[in-house]
């Protein structure tokens, strides 16, 4: 499965990702961010922080862009339903019909922060 990922650092402001062609067209993709956890501290640790990914898809080979998808998610620490520590944000969505190109920003509120986000598309 293609992937984009912007690596685990500190970001402060929006950074682009994309465009990507689409070859064979997209069926879906999911994103998965980092989280702050007590074994790995470093990560996205303020709850006043927050994140935005905002997905944008060309249909007509990436003349024109439409549709943003967006995701946000604030920083701390994250418990599953049995209290555990999640170490992973996770968003997932299809694609009907098929686009062409896919692009995306990640934009940061209230940071600077440390985090990964990796983006898997089939």
């Amino acid at each position: 499965m293609p992937t984009i990922t912007l690596p685990q650092r500190n970001y402060n402001a929006t950074q682009a990702f994309g465009p990507v062609a689409l070859a064979n067209g997209l069926q879906g993709f999911s994103m998965l961010v980092k989280l702050h956890t007590t074994a790995d501290p470093i990560n996205f640790a303020d709850p006043a922080q927050e994140l935005l990914v905002v997905i944008e898809r060309s249909y007509d080979g990436g003349n024109t862009w439409e549709a943003p998808l967006k995701w946000n998610q604030v920083g701390g620490i994250h418990l599953d339903r049995d209290g555990q520590e999640q170490t992973h944000a996770y968003f997932a969505a299809t694609c009907i019909p098929s686009p062409t190109h896919l692009k995306g920003e990640l934009q940061i509120l209230n940071g600077p922060l440390t985090t990964q986000l990796t983006v898997e598309y089939q």
